[in-house]
C-alpha cells in the first residue's frame, strides 16, 4: 500500500487501480458462473463448479488486474511526461517555440470558426537588452541564469489565460487573449518595469537587466505570421529607440493587392 502511494501519489489514480483490481475479477466470476449454469445441467456437479468459478477469478485474476492496471497507469504518466518535455523549453520552463506557435494558431483558428463571437488579442515580443554582453563578460552560465530570471519575472506578471513561450535565444513571445490595446500596454509596461527592478548579481556584481517589448493588437481575423511580423517590427523600433522601452500598435492585416488586368487596361474604349 505504501509503495502504491509512492508510485501513484494521486488519490484518483490509486482509486482507479483498486477499482480495476476488484471489478475485473468480479466480471470474470460473473461470466464464469453464467457459463457453468448454461453448460452444466446436473445441480450436484454444478454446485462445486459454481463455487470454483466464483473464487478462482479473484485468486488468480485480482493480482493480474492489479499489475496490469498499475502498468497502464505508469504508461499514461510517462506519456504525459513526454508530452510536457516535447512542448517545454528546457532552459526556462516556458513553452517551446513550436508549442507556443501551435497554441496561438489554435486560438486564432477557433476564433475564425466562431465568427459570431467577438474576440480580440495581442502578441508581445520581449527581448533581453545587451544580452551578448552578459555572455561575453560573465560566461554562458550566467547568461542562462539571466534568461531563467527574466522568464520567471515575466511569468509572475501575466494573467492565467496568457500564453508564454521562448521564441529562441533571448527572445520571448506572449499571447494575450481578448486583450485590447490598453490592456496590452499595461501588461507590457508591468513586465518591463518588473525586469528592470529584478536583482541580478553575476559573480557577486550587481548588473542591470532590461528588456524591450514590441507588440501588435488585433480586433479582426489575422494570421500568426502576420501578427508576429508586426510585433517584431515594433520590437525593432523599441531597440532603435534606446531599449528598455515598449512599442505597441494596432495590427492591420496585410490585404491582397488589387489585380491589374493588362488586357482590360490596354483595350480601346468604345464610345
Amino acid at each position: 500500500m505504501k509503495r502504491l502511494k509512492v508510485l501513484l501519489p494521486d488519490p484518483t489514480s490509486r482509486a482507479r487501480v483498486w477499482a480495476w483490481t476488484l471489478l475485473g475479477p468480479g466480471l470474470c466470476a460473473i461470466l464464469a458462473n453464467l457459463y457453468v449454469l448454461w453448460t452444466i445441467q446436473d445441480p450436484v456437479v454444478a454446485r462445486p463448479a459454481h463455487w470454483s468459478s466464483t473464487i478462482l477469478p479473484f485468486v488468480f485474476g485480482a493480482p493480474m488486474f492489479f499489475i496490469l492496471s498499475r502498468r497502464l497507469r505508469d504508461l499514461a504518466i510517462i506519456r504525459k511526461q513526454l508530452a510536457v518535455l516535447a512542448t517545454t523549453d528546457a532552459l526556462t520552463g516556458t513553452l517551446s517555440r513550436g508549442a507556443f506557435t501551435d497554441r496561438v494558431d489554435a486560438w486564432l483558428e477557433k476564433r475564425r470558426r466562431h465568427l459570431s463571437a467577438y474576440r480580440r488579442g495581442a502578441l508581445l515580443i520581449v527581448d533581453a537588452d545587451h544580452f551578448k554582453r552578459i555572455n561575453d563578460s560573465h560566461g554562458h552560465h550566467w547568461g542562462d541564469e539571466a534568461l531563467r530570471l527574466i522568464a520567471a519575472t515575466i511569468a509572475r506578471n501575466l494573467r492565467s489565460a496568457d500564453l508564454f513561450g521562448r521564441m529562441g535565444g533571448e527572445e520571448f513571445g506572449i499571447f494575450l487573449p481578448d486583450a485590447a490595446l490598453d490592456d496590452a500596454e499595461v501588461i507590457a509596461e508591468r513586465i518591463r518595469r518588473a525586469v528592470a527592478e529584478t536583482a541580478f548579481t553575476p559573480e557577486g556584481k550587481s548588473l542591470a537587466l532590461t528588456v524591450s517589448v514590441g507588440g501588435a493588437v488585433f480586433e479582426e481575423e489575422i494570421e500568426f505570421s502576420e501578427l508576429y511580423r508586426i510585433a517584431d517590427r515594433r520590437l525593432y523600433e523599441a531597440k532603435e529607440g534606446g531599449r528598455n522601452t515598449i512599442r505597441l500598435t494596432p495590427a492591420e492585416p496585410a490585404r491582397p493587392a488589387p489585380v491589374f488586368d493588362r488586357a482590360a487596361a490596354t483595350a480601346p474604349t468604345i464610345h
